[in-house]
């Protein structure tokens, strides 16, 4: 007796399913199924009902990447040849439980989406922010003698941070949405070092602050697309083009947004 409509329609879903968990483990699979995934708790696994709530969600993730980016928590190594995203978890920091390899490559678009699926990582790189700025620590996990000396200041402010995340637009593929994330994440880690400023560089003004940030960007952007040029995977022109219209076009926005 050969199989009924809704046997095949349900082996032909299975099928799906499977193929895109083995070219994408770490992403929902786009198929919904009757069957209870063990991780449907966990945020973008189900889709949202409320986009307040998925907004809200969107601005922690994007918080808790390019902190991690700036931190060296969510680090680009080479491990036996091969390269990995590693996450260093603070609290174990220096340990061999410390240091896990979440992605076998360096695609932070797939990141992205792995840690959507893993708040507790996002949870741990924010909570060691937090810590990091009460605390004022330089590199040397003493009290920074200058604001500009503290390890969250010299991450938020680097050319290599500003580098990994505009790399975010280096997939042209249109469905990845590519530029669109590497916006947000620009417009995360331009915010958060607002932040830092204002809290730590109290003895400006605040039109002093706003030309202080506006200084650092400029010198982060120039240095950020000198080090995209370089081996040993230098961006084609036309990406460099759209990332520099990325980077001076967030920071016109939010220096204009920067009411003082």
């Amino acid at each position: 007796m050969p199989p009924g409509a809704y046997y095949q329609a349900y082996q032909d879903m299975v099928r799906r399913m499977l193929a895109a968990k083995r070219a994408a483990p770490q992403q929902p699979a786009g198929d919904f199924t009757p069957h209870l995934d063990r991780e449907w708790h966990k945020p973008g696994v189900l889709p949202d009902i409320f986009p307040a709530d998925t907004e809200a969600q969107t601005a922690r993730l994007l918080r808790g990447y390019v902190l991690g980016v700036a931190l060296e928590l969510l680090r680009w190594e080479h491990r036996h040849g091969q390269p990995v995203t590693v996450f260093v978890d603070p609290q174990q920091q220096g340990t061999p439980a410390g240091e896990c390899a979440v992605l076998d490559r360096h695609a932070d678009l797939e990141l992205l989406a792995l840690l959507r699926a893993r708040p507790e990582i996002v949870a741990a790189i924010l909570d060691r922010a937090a810590w990091l700025r009460e605390q004022g620590w330089d590199a040397r996990g003493q009290r920074a003698a200058r604001p500009e000396e503290a390890v969250l200041y010299r991450g938020l402010s680097s050319a290599e941070t500003l580098a990994r995340i505009l790399r975010l637009s280096a997939n042209r593929d249109p469905a990845a949405r590519a530029d669109e994330y590497a916006s947000q994440a620009l417009a995360a880690l331009f915010g958060l070092f607002r932040e830092q400023v204002e809290a730590t560089l109290t003895e400006l003004a605040a039109p002093e602050q706003r030309e202080w940030a506006a200084g650092a960007w400029t010198v982060q952007i120039r240095e950020a697309l000198a080090l995209l040029q370089q081996p040993p995977a230098p961006l084609r022109e036309e990406t460099l083009r759209t990332v520099r219209g990325l980077a001076e076009g967030t920071r016109a926005r939010l220096l204009q947004e920067w009411v003082v």
